[in-house]
């Protein structure tokens, strides 16, 4: 998933599509990372980051690869997670046999397309908002190490 990390996070400062970043597309595209930046601005890069196919809405499969990204870059050995009632659901990473992230992200669901669509995303972010700073903590990491 490290390739496709880097290839989403590419597309996401090549503004114009051009195949290259420009010194403009640079800036702006660091400028998502600063504080100043809104949270829509944030989440849309977090959701980039998580569609790694580039089809426009994030799979179960994308949303569990962010997630381990998340755990392995902070060491966490589980997440807390909130449904939309404000349920806590623990997930475990790849030891989620009890299928919590499944149900979790099928809450977020709503029109049931086995995807989540930018706005489903985004609902799932505001009730996780340690998955949102984590995922920009990653991000910011990467861009200091060079990738």
């Amino acid at each position: 998933a490290s390739s496709e990390y880097v290839s989403q996070l590419f597309d996401f400062f090549d503004i114009d599509e051009s195949g290259s970043i420009s010194f403009g597309e640079m800036l702006q595209g660091l400028g998502m990372l600063s504080d100043n930046c809104t949270a829509e601005d944030k989440m849309k890069l977090v959701f980039l980051m998580a569609d790694l196919d580039s089809d426009g809405s994030v799979s179960l499969a994308d949303l569990r690869d962010l997630l381990m990204m998340i755990q392995a870059q902070h060491a966490h050995p589980e997440l807390k997670l909130q449904t939309p009632g404000g349920k806590i659901e623990h997930w475990g990473g790849e030891e989620d046999r009890a299928g919590g992230l499944a149900q979790i992200f099928a809450k977020y669901d709503v029109d049931n397309s086995r995807t989540l669509s930018f706005d489903e995303f985004c609902r799932f972010l505001e009730d996780n908002a340690a998955v949102l700073s984590c995922s920009l903590d990653l991000v910011q990491s990467r861009l200091d190490s060079g990738g």
